[in-house]
């Protein structure tokens, strides 16, 4: 029998050991798919969600807690069609837009590139597992401050469709508006100190997703419109930050939570308002309905909270544009209490 270089077995048994390479190559990449699927089961993915821009909080059609059924962002989805397993941390879209796990899902719906969104989820996670830490073992969580960021856009330069909404020019100077010149009307959001600490794109009409958030922006941290907010016997309770701006341009002091769910810190900062009363302004559709709910419950401990009712055909509060229909549904808005009162809706 012949013999190769350093002494290693020719033909013969240098097949043999040809396989043997393949299959611990092939071993080891098993191990290494197997190793990274059990590391995504255990990421809090309906908080990474969330924080990505996600609404998790839409109404899910299955019995299931884990597997939730949603339109899909990336398609006129007349139906649900998307399905999202928390559990595995995988998603499919059965009208062919794609599937896979998680951070493919975050990286396709954010824009993100996938290393972008590997540091964005592992970042988040590492930050969820120090407070949970935190809070087990010290009577009081010390929290870091949100960082300050540079914002790159145009400012002061606005998309025209922005008018066509009826803004007015002093309401987008006033938020700091400007452009990305691909269209998108830049909006910064500064947190409760005033400070710069990332921003919201309104994409124009046709492009998903309709809404894109910086990278790395804690919108569980922030109530927009809070470091600014001037005392009121009441003020408005929105989704998004266009919704806080059409109001306060009707002279509705206004405040936007950046999503349709309520985090703890989010509502610490909204208990340190000075007001006696919190008026709802979600959307006007199931999710919306429902978060009012989730979140009525939480801030009714501590004072009033009532909910401005939109009327049919009306999606959100920003599509009233006449001033008299809007000042309408805010003075008539309905009181809610606790939850007893939420079956009459």
């Amino acid at each position: 029998m012949g013999s190769g270089a350093f002494g290693t077995p020719s033909t013969g048994n240098g097949r043999y050991f040809g396989y043997e390479c393949v299959w611990r190559l092939e071993r080891m990449v098993r191990e290494e798919k197997s190793k990274q699927e059990t590391e995504v089961q255990f990421y809090p993915w309906e908080d990474i969600l969330n924080e990505a821009g996600f609404e998790t909080a839409l109404e899910t059609n299955s019995e299931r807690l884990d597997q939730r059924v949603y339109h899909c962002p990336f398609h006129d989805d007349k139906a649900p069609s998307l399905s999202i397993n928390l559990d595995s941390g995988k998603w499919i879209c059965y009208a062919n837009c794609g599937a896979g796990t998680l951070d493919s899902f975050i990286s396709k719906y954010t824009g993100w590139s996938r290393l972008q969104t590997d540091v964005f989820i592992r970042k988040f996670s590492e930050n969820v597992g120090l407070q949970l830490q935190d809070t087990w073992n010290t009577a009081e969580e010390v929290e870091a401050p949100l960082e300050e960021v540079n914002l790159e856009y145009t400012k002061g330069e606005v998309p025209n469709w922005i008018f066509d909404r009826e803004f007015t020019a002093k309401t987008l100077i006033d938020a700091e508006a400007g452009t990305n010149g691909r269209g998108g009307l830049v909006l910064p959001i500064r947190d409760d100190r005033g400070v710069i600490v990332g921003s919201v794109t309104r994409q124009p009409s046709g492009y998903n997703p309709k809404y894109l958030y910086s990278f790395g922006l804690k919108k569980s941290k922030i109530v927009y419109g809070l470091y600014n907010i001037d005392e009121s016997s009441f003020i408005c309770l929105t989704e998004g930050i266009l919704d806080t701006l059409w109001l306060k341009q009707h002279n509705f002091e206004s405040i936007a939570i950046l999503g349709a769910s309520l985090s703890k810190k989010q509502e610490s900062l909204i208990n340190t308002l000075h007001t006696s009363e919190l008026v709802l302004c979600l959307d006007n559709d199931e999710t919306g309905i429902a978060a009012s709910r989730q979140i009525a419950s939480k801030l009714s401990k501590h004072r009033l909270v009532s909910f401005a009712r939109l009327p049919d055909g009306y999606k959100d509060i920003q599509e009233i544009r006449d001033a008299s229909l809007l000042h309408s549904v805010i003075t008539n808005r309905t009181v809610l209490g606790l939850e007893g009162s939420f079956k009459k809706w």
